[in-house]
């Protein structure tokens, strides 16, 4: 196998799957530095998804030093990011970038690696062993769809001038970036009931196996304009009386000048013979991948925002990526082939004709709807969301004492419920220690980790 080319294959497979995986855990407990926020359930301020939220001024504005414990487990096995290391790792690769901050039991940082990487690493170095039975305990799911966009904006927000208090009105102008990235991938049913069983199986002989992946990714520039307003509540004539009440709009159009579109289709052939073991000789190519780029595209997003803050309640509901597209043109399509997955063959390359005229991308357009509502000594928070990872939901609750605060929270997302909790320690007014515990499934096998976050809290300034 030409070595060069087969790890960069591998390493552009891997760093799909990587992204698509760790995309969930961005936006929730996995990359938050908020020991506080990741014992909510990712709620320590209501309005998840709904940027309208953004307008709102905060309850209680805080600072977190984080105590990144996670990074020592990292940085100690930095090998196994090093295409080009023997001990280079894609499936503990997959399960660091998943979470990498926060301290995890039972991670593994054995020499050996995961069995994950038994196979990955092997496939990709022409290591393959001929009995699949060797890989028993990588039990990746039969399939998956994994979808994320990463898309801050960075702006200001001019604020047109209104007489008297009855409301305020805004014109927002932005910029940045645009990545959108997915994958799909499928797995034969009969080679995970291989891989999952506690014991060898009888292999099926003369049987291929297929392992599919389609992985999409958009690198575009985001130029926003957008409308904020702020409007008394029914029956209330000024927004006198209080610095958040009232009722809060935002819509944005985003104008979307795309420079990358990529789209690789992987297909990996598992072939058997008459022994149940890999065959040497097979009928189908054993490894076709597919790469599909374009440098040419356009398009929209528009993002819609209301809010509702009544002393003790806050409500909201947002859509964001009504109509969303970007239409590429321009393509191109290269397909590399592998002959041989065991005896060390190189790839060939073709060019190959790609679709004419023009294709439209879109992704989900997301939904979320928040609610929160706050007593003096406890608070209890809420959201439903559909979009990237289908329905979800995030639930918290916090107990305030004068030096301790008790929280519970936790999320469900691809059918799981991952429980959150945690407690805080004022040591001042000003200086908190908190401590949650939390689990989550950000690995190629979605088995559920439990982790530590550990971080300090700079309070704002109260008076005596």
């Amino acid at each position: 196998m030409n070595q060069k080319l087969a790890k960069s294959v591998f390493t552009i497979l891997g760093l799909s799957i990587v992204l698509n995986l760790s995309s969930l855990a961005l936006l929730a407990q996995n990359y938050s530095t908020d020991p506080r926020n990741i014992s909510l359930g990712g709620l320590a301020n209501v309005g998840a998804g709904n940027s309208v939220f953004d307008l709102v001024p905060e309850k209680a504005e805080y600072s977190t030093i984080p105590i990144p414990l996670g990074l020592i487990q990292v940085f100690s096995n930095l090998d196994v990011f090093d295409v080009n290391d023997p001990n280079f790792d894609l499936s503990r690769l997959i399960d660091y970038v998943g979470n990498p901050l926060h301290l995890t039991a039972g991670r593994d940082d054995g020499e050996e690696g995961l069995l994950g990487f038994d196979f990955l690493g092997d496939l990709r170095d022409a290591t393959l062993a001929l009995d699949l039975n060797t890989y028993r305990g990588f039990t990746p799911p039969e399939q998956g769809d994994f979808e994320g966009l990463i898309a801050p904006d960075w702006g200001h927000t001019f604020t047109v001038p209104t007489p008297g208090i009855e409301s305020s009105h805004g014109i927002f102008v932005g910029v940045g970036p645009y990545f959108a990235f997915g994958t799909a991938f499928n797995v034969d049913p009969g080679l995970v009931a291989i891989w999952e069983s506690d014991v060898d199986v009888n292999v099926p002989a003369n049987t291929i196996f297929p392992f599919t992946d389609i992985s999409t990714g958009q690198l575009a520039m985001s130029i926003t304009g957008g409308y904020r307003g702020r409007f008394p509540l029914p029956g209330q004539a000024t927004l006198s009386g209080s610095d958040r009440n009232g009722l809060y709009f935002s819509a944005d159009y985003h104008f979307l000048n795309g420079f990358r579109y990529d789209q690789v289709d992987f297909t990996l052939n598992l072939e058997t013979e008459a022994t149940g073991l890999i065959t040497p000789f097979p009928t189908v190519s054993p490894l076709i991948i597919d790469q599909l780029t374009s440098t040419n595209g356009s398009g929209f997003a528009l993002d819609f925002g209301v809010a509702a803050i009544q002393d003790k309640w806050e409500l909201g509901f947002g859509a964001n990526g009504v109509g969303n597209r970007i239409n590429w043109t321009d393509f191109k399509l290269r397909r590399f082939e592998l002959a041989d997955i065991l005896l060390g063959a190189d790839f060939v390359e073709s060019t190959l004709v790609p679709p004419a005229g023009t294709t439209k991308v879109s992704l989900p357009v997301r939904y979320a709807g928040n609610v929160a509502y706050h007593e003096e000594k406890w608070s209890v928070l809420g959201d439903l969301q559909q979009g990237f990872e289908g329905f979800t939901f995030h639930v918290g609750s916090e107990y305030r004492l004068s030096r301790f605060e008790f929280r519970a929270g936790g999320r469900y997302t691809r059918d799981r419920l991952e429980p959150a909790g945690g407690i805080g320690l004022n040591l001042t007014r000003r200086l908190s220690f908190d401590i949650a515990m939390f689990s989550s499934s950000a690995n190629i096998e979605r088995a559920r980790e439990f982790s530590t976050a550990l971080g300090l809290r700079i309070n704002p300034s109260r008076e005596n």
